[in-house]
C-alpha cells in the first residue's frame, strides 16, 4: 500500500511540476519557491540543470524570451538574474 501510494504522489507531483506556469500577476520569487518545492517533492536528487529547465519552461512568455538567452550556474543564480 505504501509503495503504491508513494508512486501516485510522485506521479502527481511530476504532473504539477510539468504543468506549473507563472501566473500573470505572480511574482518571480513566489513562482521560484513553489517550483523549487515541486522539484524537491518530485525528485529530491534533481540536478540544478533540470531545475533551471523546469523554471524556464513555466515562465511567462515576456520573461521567458529574455531568460532563455542567458546561462545560469544554479537555480539561485537564475532567481537573482531574473529578479
Amino acid at each position: 500500500l505504501l509503495a503504491q501510494f508513494n508512486s501516485r504522489n510522485e506521479f502527481l507531483f511530476e504532473q504539477q511540476l510539468n504543468h506549473r506556469k507563472q501566473q500573470r500577476n505572480e511574482s518571480v520569487i513566489k513562482y521560484y519557491y513553489e517550483m523549487m518545492a515541486l522539484c524537491r517533492r518530485c525528485d529530491p536528487d534533481m540536478s540544478d540543470k533540470q531545475k533551471i529547465r523546469k523554471l524556464l519552461q513555466g515562465l511567462r512568455l515576456s520573461l521567458y524570451q529574455e531568460a532563455v538567452k542567458l546561462d545560469y550556474s544554479s537555480p539561485k543564480h537564475f532567481l537573482e538574474t531574473i529578479q
